[in-house]
């Protein structure tokens, strides 16, 4: 039951984290990236309630071996933390740096619990897309609450701060075309007093307890649907770490935003 896996069935396109950059300093051992490899994948135990994501306490030596870079979508930050991840193929988990969003599909249960992120059906943007488009929505959304006073008393008034503010509208846009597209692709599986979200990770369960071949076979079943973070996947203290610590390259956004309206108006 790996950990890891190529999302199936997508066109190769140019990567939105190639477009939107990854503004921080690359890993000392560099990952290779493409859009539908190297993808976290939807996890549930028999006991779904109780999958919380406990990280790894590592030691000093170990933490700068492994580094700050996610290992799924390569974003590098100080509030990264560790997690066991099984590689396609190898038999036993290794030490991997992850980083929020990627690990919420890991941990279905506890995703759905604490409601950080919902399942969607997507086919344009691959997991790992999806994750570095919305950290910049939910940072966007969470600067737009303080005034330009309150947000230099809290150090997020830097360029990256700054452009987050001045495109919330356009950020905004881009979450509502994705939410609309998951309302209309779930809709008929929402029931009285019930969620797509919990029946996923029901039926995730079921697969990993039952049904161990169709567990394992899981990236194929639930082909192109991904998990859309809410602004409950940062603290306020995580989001502001995150603010202060990116290095913001303004000249990037115009043809961040040109290729992502291109692709969900196309």
């Amino acid at each position: 039951m790996d950990d890891v896996k190529d999302a199936p069935g997508l066109k190769p396109q140019k990567s939105v984290v190639e477009i939107l950059g990854n503004f921080d300093a690359p890993p000392k051992k560099k990952l290779q990236f493409s859009r539908f490899s190297n993808q976290p994948t939807l996890n549930a135990t028999k006991f779904w309630r109780n999958d919380f994501f406990q990280p790894l306490s590592l030691t000093e030596t170990e933490e700068k071996a492994i580094g700050k870079s996610c290992f799924f979508c390569g974003h590098t930050s100080s509030i990264n933390q560790y997690d066991q991840v099984l590689l396609d193929g190898d038999s036993s988990p290794k030490q991997f740096c992850v980083c929020h969003l990627c690990q919420l599909p890991r941990y279905i249960g506890g995703t759905t619990i604490e409601q950080k992120g919902y399942p969607s059906f997507l086919i344009e943007l691959s997991q790992t897309e999806i994750n570095s488009l919305y950290r910049y929505i939910i940072l966007s959304n969470f600067v737009v609450q303080f005034s330009k006073v309150q947000a230099k008393q809290m150090g997020i008034d830097n360029e990256f701060g700054t452009w987050l503010f001045e495109t919330n509208n356009e950020l905004q846009g881009l979450d509502a075309a994705i939410s609309a597209n998951a309302q209309a692709a779930f809709k008929t599986l929402s029931l009285k007093n019930a969620t797509f979200h919990a029946y996923l990770a029901e039926f995730l369960s079921y697969l990993a307890t039952n049904e161990p071949e169709n567990y394992a076979n899981r990236m194929n079943i639930f082909q192109n649907v991904v998990i859309i973070p809410t602004a409950k996947a940062y603290s306020p203290e995580q989001c502001i770490a995150l603010i202060k610590e990116t290095k913001f390259t303004r000249s990037q956004d115009n043809k961040a935003f040109k290729f992502l309206w291109e692709v969900f108006n196309a």
